[in-house]
């Protein structure tokens, strides 16, 4: 019942494993330094630099590579730990660095996913072994705790459970140690496990950081306890425990890197110290160091018995591959590889009965009994805590020296007593092997005499074989060829058959077309002679009504030239008649332009007369201008000189009279504008209105030309058409001298317009130049006042300067505007003589107009004369031409006659010959001989038997013992042509690959002779609407020595 301990020490298990990268670290383009030896191995490679060559390797007890899944870790590091559990045993499992939670936990949905990980798989094999063995009753009790910022939290407790727990040691077992409170729950299958996990995962502190999403900010521990009730033969009971702990730690990281701030850095600082705590424990366990600093951290002192203990442990540190972890990479391995140098004791757990269990759970409860009476009567022994430390530790050292000088004793009575069990066990097995050995040797020269008889016969066999497999490939062979040759005779003949009812189709469709062909050219003859014998009537018709025609056209041209010759005289009275009107218009017209010469005379003169009336009123402007102009120099003159006098007094008043003077000035200005305006007006006025009456009267004479013109044009168009040429030369002079009296006058009151229309602009800009010398007057004047404004605010000297100059400038300016008025009076006289002397240019300009005038209107009248007189001899000599014109017009007509009669009687006759020899052809017909064949329907096989496929049949054969089906198979010509076509694809593809080293064709099996070269099965094509049959051969795969050839198909003669 008591405790058998193992004197052996075992190191414990360290297992690395190298996680692939991220996709943070493949987005970086971090390299991988970390490498292994495949997917499982025992050594891990890190290379410090990319630069550097050299490669520092690190020696576990197994290392797995990014390749390895969960499955894998899980068979070869926890599956043996789990057996040793189930052998009473108690194991932990420990890991640190990237990867862990992963690893531990991993996909909570199943226990058995490619993503799960250890715990779900630890607790699923567990059922299953417990379930497959032949165990009367288990129970599996799981505790998930946390350990965070150095406090204990129960994962699987109530969120209204705040009972805290507390660590203890068990007095029970020396290093272990007991968590109250904390709460054990029953599971009974993998499923439970599931969903405890999921709970307590829940409830777990983890938080994003830079370098991790999802990173562990606490320390997990998950127990599994395993009770199993037994039964020994002699019927007692024993209750048999184990213990599994599956720890998974947080892992240590760089604050700075991680970018944790706060509260963050406060658990990375908890995690980091109790990370740091357990590598001195580490340290101390290797160096064998006396005192082992277990209590600084609960960490270190809930790992005490699986960290020096009696306990077999396993670290699984997971490292990233990538450059940039390579600080926690190193970290972590140094970390792992100390840590393997740790030896731990494991010891077998506990067998308990029913009684003994009983019995020390009863001496349990009565010492605490009697402490607890002891405490509350204060009856116990009590002693200093100096003593009691001293008592303590002498009776612990006094303990643990028996218990190992019983464990020295314990070693030694084993080691001796499996010595002794193990030579008597290899003595046995010494005589086992010697007369296994002889029967062996026995046996091995039969069976060697045995070989050599089944290789003679072997030799025999393969020479039948070989025989047999010689004929079956020639008699393959033969039936290869066979069957290409009868592949080749079906397309052959339905070649054939195709093109004999292509033939009797085409004589069916030449017979129809000849039937057709004699059908329409009997139609075609029958409408033909009908329509000669129409045209034939059609003919005479037509020259019967060709000689009428004849004689009409001679009596109607006859009767025309009389008309004409009576229609010419009465035209040339009409002409004289005509002539004589114009004449006389003529002459009222010279009236007329005598009586418009007058009455441009006279508007001359009013005209003169209003130049003159101009010129007085602008001597009078003049005056009036020269007079306000003293009057205003004297006004400026009598104020300077009062200012001057009375300088102090008028300083006060002096802008409002220079406002004053200013608005005088403006004043001025602007009636001397309103003046010469109102005058520049009146004058435009009056010169538009006689512009006005000159446009009216060139209107009034333009329009009586206008008459004048459409009667001519009147008398012209009733001339007759033989005579347009005289009356359009004669209409051309006319309007000549009508267009030259019209342009005379219209030049001349053009001329006139335009004087009236510059001498308006002169007096139009000699305005505008007094105008602007008025704008300068008041702008020099109004800059010299607001100067004399600016000036009155200085000094009293520079207030008579100014004065000063102000009298000059009042001078120069009424010097200047009498020298400006005298200029405009001046420009305007001058331009007043020059209009009186247009006029009188223009008046000395009429009259001599209206002499050439009478003059050319004379000259009109004799021309006029002679050409009525040329008008009138060349109308006879026009009727004369039509005479003659209208006797050689009937002679045409007689002479057309004659030879249309001709022509006639000959289109006559050729009609009537031509009618008897279409009456008269006949079409030759095609008669039968009887010698063509006649078509029918040819009936041929089309699919033959081979032997199938060896294989098949020897397949059938061995696996019913007997042909169940037969040998051979129904084979037509289309698979045949497949199969040919197939295989000449295959061999022009290994002639391409083998042309450049071309290999001698294989001889041919005996009694067969090698196929033609250009062997093929023939392709056919449907020949149906071909004109020609083909006569070249088709070659056929395997007729050496055959030639088809096609005879020609003659039609029925």
């Amino acid at each position: 019942m008591g405790n058998h301990r193992d004197a052996q020490e075992t190191n414990i298990s360290v297992v690395v494993r190298v996680r692939p990268r991220n996709q943070k670290e493949i987005r970086e383009n971090s390299p991988i330094i970390v490498t292994t030896n495949g997917p499982r191995g025992k050594e891990l490679h890190v290379k410090s630099t990319l630069a550097d060559s050299t490669t520092k390797t690190y020696s576990f007890d197994k290392a797995f590579g990014p390749e390895a899944d969960q499955e894998m870790i899980f068979m070869d590091v926890l599956a043996p730990m789990l057996k040793e559990v189930e052998s009473h045993q108690r194991a932990s499992s420990t890991q640190t660095g990237t990867g862990k939670t992963y690893t531990m936990e991993g996909d909570l949905n199943t226990a058995k996913g490619p993503q799960a990980g250890m715990i779900p798989r630890t607790l699923y094999s567990l059922f299953n072994q417990l379930e497959s063995q032949d165990i009367g009753e288990y129970s599996v009790r799981v505790s998930f705790t946390e350990l965070y910022n150095e406090e204990l939290k129960d994962l699987l407790s109530s969120d209204e459970d705040l009972r805290k727990l507390r660590i203890f040691d068990d007095y029970q077992r020396k290093g272990s140690i007991v968590i109250q409170n904390l709460e054990e729950t029953l599971v009974k299958s993998a499923a439970d496990v599931i969903a405890v996990l999921q709970r307590g995962s829940v409830k777990r502190q983890s938080a994003a950081t830079k370098m991790n999403e999802v990173s562990s900010r606490s320390h997990s521990i998950f127990c599994i306890t395993v009770h199993i009730k037994e039964t020994t033969p002699e019927g007692e009971e024993l209750l048999k425990v184990g213990k599994l702990n599956l720890v998974d730690l947080a892992g240590s990281e760089n604050i700075g890197r991680s970018g944790a701030l706060d509260r963050r850095a406060k658990e990375a600082g908890m995690i980091n110290q109790s990370l740091l705590t357990l590598g001195r424990v580490i340290n101390a366990l290797v160096d064998r160091s006396p005192h082992v600093p277990y209590r600084e951290s609960k960490l270190t002192r809930i790992l005490q018995d699986s960290l020096g203990g009696s306990t077999k442990t396993c670290i699984i540190a997971a490292v990233s591959p990538a450059k940039c972890n390579i600080e926690e990479t190193l970290s972590t391995l140094d970390y792992a590889h100390r840590a393997k140098n740790i030896r731990n004791k494991p010891e077998i757990n506990q067998k308990m009965t029913k009684r003994a269990l009983l019995r020390e759970y009863e001496d349990q409860i009565s010492r605490l009994k009697a402490d607890l009476e002891a405490s509350q009567t204060k009856n116990g022994i009590f002693l200093s805590e100096e003593s009691f430390a001293n008592l303590t530790a002498e009776s612990t050292g006094k303990t643990e020296e028996v218990e190992k000088l019983s464990k020295s004793i314990k070693a030694v009575e084993e080691k001796y007593k499996c010595l002794n069990e193990q030579h008597e066990q290899k003595l046995e097995l010494l005589s086992v092997t010697e007369a296994e050995r002889e029967s062996v040797t026995a046996e091995l020269n039969l069976r060697r005499q045995e070989l050599e008889e089944s290789l003679i016969k072997l030799k025999n066999i393969q020479q039948s074989l070989q025989e047999q497999q010689l004929l079956t490939g020639a008699h393959a062979e033969t039936e290869k060829r066979l069957d290409k040759l009868a592949a080749g005779l079906v397309v052959t003949l339905k070649s054939s058959v195709s093109d004999v009812e292509g033939l009797h189709k085409k004589l069916e469709r030449k017979s129809a077309l000849e039937e057709e062909n004699l059908r329409v050219f009997n139609g075609f003859q029958r409408d033909l002679l009908n329509q000669i014998s129409e045209l034939d009537g059609k003919a005479a018709d037509c020259a019967n009504t060709s000689f009428a025609f004849c004689d009409e056209l001679s009596h109607d041209i006859e009767e025309l030239a009389e008309n004409h010759s009576r229609d010419i005289c009465e035209n040339a009275e009409v002409l004289r008649t005509n002539v004589d009107n114009m004449i006389a218009h003529g002459e009222s017209i010279v009236s007329d332009l005598g009586s418009l010469d007058g009455v441009l005379s006279q508007q001359v003169k009013e005209v003169v007369s209003m130049a003159v009336d101009l010129r007085a009123a602008m001597s009078q402007r003049e005056q009036k201008s020269l007079a306000v102009n003293d009057e205003l120099f004297s006004t400026h003159h009598d104020l300077v000189m009062q200012h001057q006098v009375q300088l102090k007094e008028w300083n006060a008043s002096l802008k409002e009279k220079i406002a004053g003077v200013s608005q005088v000035v403006a004043k001025y200005l602007t009636e001397t504008k309103l003046r010469e305006a109102a005058a520049h007006k009146e004058s435009e006025a009056r010169m538009q209105h006689e512009i006005a009456t000159l446009q009216r009267q060139n209107e009034q004479l333009q329009a009586q030309l206008n008459a004048e013109r459409e009667k001519g044009e009147m008398a012209a168009n009733e001339l007759l058409g033989d005579i347009t040429q005289l009356v359009a030369k004669f209409r051309t002079k006319r309007d000549q001298g009508l267009a030259s009296v019209g342009a005379a006058a219209r030049t001349l009151t053009e001329n006139q317009i335009n004087e009236y229309e510059q001498y308006m602009n002169r007096t139009a800009a000699a305005a505008a130049e007094s105008e602007g010398a008025h704008e300068a007057f008041r702008m020099a004047f109004t800059g010299q006042v607001d100067d004399l404004n600016h000036d009155v605010e200085s000094t009293k000297e520079t207030t008579d300067v100014t004065l000063r100059g102000v009298v000059e400038q009042v001078s120069i300016i009424s010097n200047s505007v009498r020298t400006t008025i005298a200029s405009t009076t001046a420009l305007a006289a001058d331009k007043a003589t020059a209009i009186e002397a247009k006029n009188n240019d223009a008046l000395q300009t009429a009259a001599e107009i209206a002499s050439q005038r009478q003059q050319k209107m004379m000259v009109l009248k004799d021309k006029t004369v002679s050409t009525h007189d040329m008008t009138r001899a060349g109308m006879q000599q026009v009727l004369e031409k039509n005479k003659a014109a209208a006797k050689n017009l009937q002679d045409k007509c007689t002479n057309h006659r004659d030879a249309g009669d001709r022509s006639h009687n000959d289109m006559l006759t050729q009609i009537r010959e031509t009618r008897g020899v279409i009456a008269c052809n006949k079409l030759a017909t095609d008669s039968p001989t009887g010698q063509t064949p006649r078509k029918k329907s040819f009936r041929f096989a089309t699919t033959w038997h081979v032997t199938r496929k060896h294989d098949d049949i020897l397949r059938e054969y061995r696996e019913n013992g007997c042909m169940v089906s037969p040998t051979t198979m129904a084979r037509s010509f289309e698979e045949a042509l497949a199969e040919q076509e197939a295989e000449e694809q295959t061999e022009a593809s290994r002639m391409m690959q083998t042309h450049a080293t071309p290999t001698e064709p294989s001889a041919p099996l005996p009694g067969w002779a090698s196929p033609i070269a250009t062997s093929r099965l023939p392709r056919t094509k449907s020949r149906h609407g071909s004109r020609v049959a083909t006569e070249s051969p088709i070659p056929m795969t395997g007729m050496d020595n055959v030639c088809v050839t096609r005879g020609d198909l003659n039609p029925p003669a």
